[in-house]
């Protein structure tokens, strides 16, 4: 009897080393299915992060879209003005000109005022002139 004693407590042994290794297992089930959870988790956090970066990222682009409307109405509002200012730099040019030929004339029709005049006095001259040279040849009346 002493065999299946020794055998019963050896059973008994390897019964309390299966239920400690059970326990074991149990604990890292555990452990493992608390870590899957947190796993879990962060997946769901992530997943809602990254749909709330999907968002943002399309906010920056309708941005980034809208400027580039804005840069491309105010490059032409640029070239608008950039056009307008070379006009009143033609305009300006042509008023100049005309500045320029009408002080021109001016001086030429000073110019000739002034032939006019000296012309005037030579014929006053030769009028005068004239005037003495025929005062010779006037008869007297008795």
């Amino acid at each position: 009897m002493a065999l299946g004693t020794v055998k019963v407590e050896q059973g008994f042994a390897s019964a309390n080393e299966a239920g400690q290794a059970l326990q074991e297992i149990l604990e890292l089930a555990e452990r493992a299915n608390k870590q899957i959870h947190q796993i879990n988790e962060f997946t769901v956090r992530i997943s809602d992060k990254s749909r709330d970066m999907v968002a943002v990222i399309d906010n920056v682009a309708a941005i980034v879209q809208e400027n580039s409307a804005a840069s491309s109405e105010m490059a032409d509002g640029s070239n608008n003005v950039k056009n307008m200012v070379e006009n009143i730099g033609y305009v300006s040019a042509q008023s100049a000109q005309a500045v320029r030929d009408v002080s021109t004339s001016g001086e030429e029709m000073r110019n000739v005022v002034n032939n006019v005049a000296r012309s005037s006095e030579a014929l006053a001259q030769m009028a005068w002139e004239l005037e003495a040279m025929t005062a010779r040849f006037k008869l007297q009346s008795s």
